[in-house]
């Protein structure tokens, strides 16, 4: 457990927590390593050896959680107002790291960027499926939503569909949720279109769900909340 306690050394805050030793029981004040900025992304490596944190403005250091000590620092090239969207583990040494208009794939420990995928939509949110081999992204244009997907961290970004965005609805698809045993990701627009169901092997819409109108008090509260039961069902609620 030390480990993962110590991660809270990452944060831009002193931090307290419980002396794990088993003679003390006292907790500890501690004063945290800055980042110089606040940190919007942590992600920890499968193995639990490293850490990774990143800032909106793309700064992306990687730490060694045994010793909570900072090995490395890299800085993206982010233009304008293009920002750090999500770090997310593709495996035990890869790390996708996605921007506002991009995809890296970054090698760990070294932080050395391996490949990079341009992407022509603006990108809003990510996930990733359970194998680390299917990326969703949830992207907008000026006048659509858009899903879109990477498989195998390879070119092309693929796009699953688009959805003409009604005048004054929000940009963008909300961040895809993939299912426990990893087959199909669950997709829902932002402004109460239908939810649609993408098969993860091939990206294929397979279903799409009764949109908010016809669910019962959907209209009262303004929002259908879908979510995966532990044996990959479909809640809606």
């Amino acid at each position: 457990m030390r480990p993962l306690l110590r991660l809270c050394l990452l944060f831009p805050l002193l931090a307290i927590w419980p002396a794990v030793a088993a003679e003390s029981e006292t907790p500890r004040l501690v004063l945290p390593t800055p980042h110089g900025e606040p940190i919007t992304q942590l992600v920890t490596m499968p193995e639990g050896r490293f850490a990774v944190t990143g800032t909106q403005s793309g700064q992306i250091k990687l730490w060694d959680i045994s010793t909570v000590t900072e090995l490395k620092t890299t800085t993206l090239a982010l233009a304008g107002e293009k920002r750090l969207i999500a770090l997310l583990v593709r495996h035990a040494t890869q790390l996708y790291v996605v921007t506002s208009d991009r995809v890296l794939i970054l090698e760990i420990p070294s932080l050395k960027t391996i490949n990079t995928i341009e992407s022509r939509a603006d990108i809003l949110a990510a996930e990733v499926s359970n194998d680390g081999e299917t990326l969703w992204l949830g992207s907008s244009t000026l006048q659509k939503n858009v899903v879109q997907s990477i498989r195998r961290g390879r070119f092309p970004i693929r796009e699953v569909m688009a959805r003409d965005r009604p005048a004054g609805a929000s940009r963008g698809w909300g961040a895809p949720a993939v299912s426990p045993d990893g087959r199909y990701a669950l997709v829902k627009d932002s402004h109460k279109l239908p939810l649609i169901l993408v098969r993860t092997e091939d990206a294929a819409v397979v279903h799409t769900l009764p949109s908010a109108s016809k669910i019962e008090r959907a209209e009262e509260f303004g929002i259908v909340n879908a979510s995966w039961t532990g044996d990959s069902r479909i809640a809606l609620s």
